[in-house]
């Protein structure tokens, strides 16, 4: 969390870095007003239903369970009547004031980019942070399993990645000085700006699987899956820029005063291509879809013991579209110069300062591509469980993985490289009068059968990325993070609420879903 509000605070604050040199001074800073809001909602690791996420993402044991169709196609085998699955996936936000103390961190991201100016203390505004993320919330998610004299067919659709971030910023103001010489008049420059941003970011991959499953003998059943991924992405980011910028001479009181984003400015000749505009924006989209496959196993020594294989093939979803980046920037700022180890590179050249047109501002539209690449990781998974009776199981899984979950796009790519994983599993039942809506369906004369759900695991991976300012690491110019454990803990319940129906609740899980009822039917 710390890392991420770092990232917050350097993107906020990195006009005020390309001002930092000795031959200027601000005399004005003010944070603005910055509201984010991030949601986002993953089913690749967990698929539909809420009773395998409730066992920690193990899915292995749910013979008779719609939501196999995403996981586990053979585990349809059993079934002898048709059942569906429906999911609700509310939404659901936190404050991440609850376990940081962001004010202190982006007061000192303030400091460390404004160390060097001497900023009058009542001129200093820290940025106010209205933060929100959590769980985007979606409906639509469910599975249907239809048995015939060939075999069981099943259907499902879900949303393996939601991803959402909207920011909405105003106010943002600085104040700078600088002077240029020409002969022995010198020439006072002061440079005020204010700043409103909006990005909307969003990506959401859809999925479609077809399933087939049948039992070759009454101890082993396989079955297999097609499924069909469609990926949405949209950027909109807009940079509004205003500014006014002052010259005077030396001892001068009073000076000459110019407007950016000024139609009306006669020292910008727009009939020859000139511009005053500072605005800084950023659009597009990208669609793209592909198939993937998915073949499992089960065999049940004993009506109580299964030992159950699935291979997951990686997809990998090649996305058409565009990206539009256009910056506006004055011929004396030297953006490239950010990038630069060298400490003498300038990057605010006042020599490059036009006095006779002095707002005068070039527009660059920065390289794109038509296409962009989305990986999923493929994975190996082998698994076993134990019944204990009709409502208690045991279970546990290893999965070995293969590929990673990532993006590329302009030779950059950043993801994280799955390893192994681990999960582990555990449902009983418990009294129905410890919850309060089993025990009122107790009181309306309803049988609720409750079973308590809960698990855990972990899996090994690396955060990767290349290209851009990775380009000149290592040969094979890949920056990779190793080691990281992304940690697995669940909890859920289920509950009969009214005959062939049963409720399941996920009450807790990461790194999936935070909270997720669905509701399955046998016919």
């Amino acid at each position: 969390m710390m890392q991420r509000l770092r990232c917050i605070a350097v993107l906020i604050f990195v006009s005020t870095s390309l001002l930092a040199q000795d031959d200027l001074t601000m005399s004005y800073f003010h944070g603005g007003d910055f509201k984010i809001r991030f949601g986002l909602s993953s089913s690749l690791l967990s698929g539909i239903g809420a009773r395998n996420s409730g066992l920690g993402g193990v899915i292995t044991g749910f013979h008779g369970d719609v939501s196999s169709t995403i996981h586990h196609p053979a585990a349809l085998a059993t079934f002898t009547r048709p059942a569906m699955i429906v999911d609700m996936t509310p939404s659901m936000m936190f404050s991440p004031y609850t376990f940081a103390d962001i004010d202190a961190e982006v007061e000192s991201g303030v400091d460390s980019a404004l160390v060097d100016y001497a900023i009058p203390q009542e001129k200093l505004s820290y940025p106010g942070l209205n933060i929100a993320f959590g769980q985007s919330g979606f409906s639509g998610s469910g599975g249907l399993v239809i048995p015939t004299n060939y075999g069981q067919i099943g259907f499902a659709v879900y949303r393996p990645l939601s991803l959402k971030l909207d920011v909405v910023g105003s106010g943002f103001s600085t104040m700078i000085e600088t002077s240029k010489a020409i002969g022995d008049a010198v020439t006072v420059v002061q440079f005020a700006t204010t700043m409103s941003s909006s990005i909307e970011f969003y990506l959401d991959t859809r999925a479609t699987s077809f399933t087939f499953a049948r039992a070759l003998t009454p101890k082993y059943s396989v079955g297999a899956s097609l499924d069909w991924f469609d990926s949405h992405i949209k950027l909109d980011a807009n940079f509004d820029l205003e500014g006014i910028m002052l010259l005077r001479q030396e001892g001068a009181v009073s000076g000459q005063e110019y407007v950016f984003n000024d139609p009306y400015d006669e020292s910008i000749r727009t009939e020859d291509g000139e511009q005053n505009n500072l605005n800084q924006w950023a659009n597009g989209g990208f669609d793209g879809s592909g198939w993937g496959f998915k073949l499992s196993s089960i065999y049940l020594p004993t009506r109580w013991i299964s030992v159950d294989a699935v291979f997951t093939l990686p997809q990998e979803l090649n996305l058409k579209g565009q990206f539009e980046f256009v910056q506006n920037s004055m011929p004396a700022l030297i953006a490239e110069n950010l990038f630069s180890d060298n400490d003498d590179d300038e990057i605010f050249d006042v020599t490059e300062l036009s006095l006779a047109k002095p707002t005068a501002t070039e527009q660059f539209i920065n390289p794109s591509a038509d296409h962009m690449t989305l990986k999923m990781p493929g994975s190996l998974v082998l698994g076993t469980s134990l019944r204990l009776g009709d409502r208690s199981l045991l279970a546990f899984n290893f999965t070995q993985y293969f590929g990673e979950l990532s993006y590329s796009y302009l030779n950059y790519q950043q993801g994280i490289k799955f390893k192994q994983g681990m999960r582990f599993g555990a449902s009983f039942p418990f009294a129905w009068y410890l919850s309060p809506e089993t025990a009122l369906l107790k009181f309306l004369g309803i049988k609720p059968l409750p079973r308590l759900r809960l698990g855990g695991g972990f899996i090994l991976a690396d955060e990767i990325k290349s290209g851009f300012s990775y380009q000149d690491l290592e040969s094979d110019r890949t920056y990779s993070r190793s080691g990281l454990i992304i940690p697995a803990f669940s909890l859920g319940k289920s509950f009969t609420i009214i005959p062939r129906v049963v409720a399941d609740v996920l009450i807790f899980s990461i790194p999936t879903s935070i909270f997720k009822m669905s509701f399955h039917y046998q016919f």
